[in-house]
């Protein structure tokens, strides 16, 4: 079986990052055609790689 649907577009119109909290990470907010993401940024300096993570559907990725 093999559906077809149309894939949504996105453009972001704005990004706002914010100052540097006692965890260690940043919140940065995406504005987009289809509403804001919430992000968070956490730093590794002198690092050569990244990791991506990826919360639910529902929202949030853990405590905030």
């Amino acid at each position: 079986m093999h559906f077809e649907c149309e894939r949504p577009e996105r453009e972001i119109h704005n990004v706002q990052v914010g100052p540097p909290e006692i965890e260690g990470c940043r919140t940065v907010t995406l504005t987009t055609s289809r509403g804001d993401i919430e992000c968070r940024d956490y730093a590794a300096p002198d690092s050569s790689r990244a990791a991506v993570r990826v919360g639910g559907a529902g929202g949030g990725c853990g405590k905030r």
